[in-house]
C-alpha cells in the first residue's frame, strides 16, 4: 500500500523494495527511477541524488549520531523538513532538497560514531549524508528488524526544506577530508601577480555595488559569488576579494568552499553583475 502523503511530492522518484527488506530491485534500479504510481512492490524506496531530482537524506543512526551533529555545528533545533523513523530509539532520516549546482560536488559520506560491540553486531551507530546511488526506505514499508512499518515524524504533505547551511558545510568538510572523491577542474590558474589588473578591478567594482545592494547574502548567494569570482580571477584572488567585502563567519569556510569549486560548472562574472543589478 502506497502512503497517501507521498502524493504531495510530485518531483520525488522511487524504486521497488521487497516486503520486509531494505534492498532495492531489480538490477540497475539506480538508473530506473519510478513515478509513484509505477511502484508495484510492498516496500518503497526514495531515490536520492540527481536521479531523484536533487533529494538527499540525512541519517541519524543512534544516540551518538545526534551528538556528532551537534559537535559539528549542525543546529538540530532548526531541522524541520520531512522526516521518518523505523521506530528504533534515536534513529530517523530527514529529506532535504539540494541546489542543482551542487549535485556533482556531493558524495555519500558515512561517519561511524560508535563501532559495533562485536563482529556482526547491529549496535553500531553513525551519521550519514546520503546521496547519488542510494535510496532510503519510506513509510509504510516494513522494517526488517522491527517487523513494523516505518512511521512519519514530519509527513510528506509538508514542504521539503532546502538543505540548511549548517548541514551543507559539515558535509563539504567531510568530503574534503578525502579529496580523491571531489572532481575539481585541474586547469592551471594564473597567480595573483599574473592577473590582468583590469579584471581584478572589474570584479571588485561589481562586488562593491553588490555589497551595497545586498549587505548580507544567503548561502546560495554566497556560494554563487565565491565561485563566480573564482571563475573570473582564480581561487587566490577570489579569496582575497570576497573576504574584503563579505568576511568569513566561520574560520576556513572560504577555503572549504573554494576547494569544492568546479570550473566547468561554475557561475561566471555575469551572475554577479545580474545580482548587483548591472546591465550589459
Amino acid at each position: 500500500m502506497i502512503d497517501k502523503f507521498l502524493e504531495q511530492q510530485p518531483t520525488w522518484r522511487y524504486c521497488r523494495v521487497r516486503n520486509g527488506e531494505k534492498k532495492p530491485y531489480p538490477d540497475n534500479w539506480q538508473n530506473l527511477p519510478l513515478l509513484l504510481d509505477e511502484v508495484d512492490s510492498t516496500n518503497i524506496g526514495l531515490i536520492l541524488g540527481p536521479k531523484g531530482n536533487g533529494v538527499c537524506a540525512i541519517d541519524f543512526d543512534g544516540t551518538t549520531a545526534w551528538t556528532w551533529a551537534t559537535e559539528h555545528d549542525i543546529n538540530i533545533s532548526k531541522l524541520n523538513s520531512i522526516a521518518w523513523t523505523s521506530g528504533k530509539t534515536d534513529r530517523c532520516q530527514m529529506a532535504f532538497s539540494v541546489p542543482e549546482e551542487l549535485w556533482d560536488v556531493l558524495k555519500t559520506k558515512k561517519i561511524t560514531t560508535k563501532p559495533a560491540s562485536y563482529v556482526g553486531a547491529k549496535d553500531q551507530e553513525g551519521f550519514e549524508f546520503r546521496w547519488a546511488g542510494g535510496q532510503s526506505v519510506l513509510p509504510p514499508s516494513i522494517h526488517p528488524d522491527t517487523k513494523k512499518p516505518y512511521e512519519w515524524l514530519i509527513d510528506a504533505s509538508n514542504d521539503l526544506q532546502t538543505i540548511p547551511d549548517c548541514i551543507l558545510i559539515a558535509w563539504l568538510e567531510e568530503i574534503d577530508k578525502q579529496t580523491a572523491v571531489i572532481e575539481l577542474d585541474t586547469t592551471p590558474e594564473v597567480s595573483i601577480e599574473e592577473l590582468d589588473q583590469f579584471e581584478v578591478n572589474e570584479a571588485e567594482s561589481v562586488l562593491a555595488i553588490l555589497k551595497n545592494k545586498r549587505p548580507v547574502l544567503s548561502y546560495d548567494e554566497w556560494r554563487t559569488v565565491c565561485w563566480a569570482l573564482a571563475h573570473h580571477v582564480g581561487r587566490g584572488a577570489a579569496y582575497i576579494l570576497i573576504t574584503k567585502y563579505y568576511p568569513e563567519q566561520k574560520r576556513g569556510e572560504y577555503n572549504n568552499l573554494l576547494k569544492s569549486w568546479n570550473k566547468s560548472k561554475s557561475p561566471k562574472i555575469g551572475s554577479l553583475m545580474f545580482m548587483a543589478g548591472i546591465q550589459g
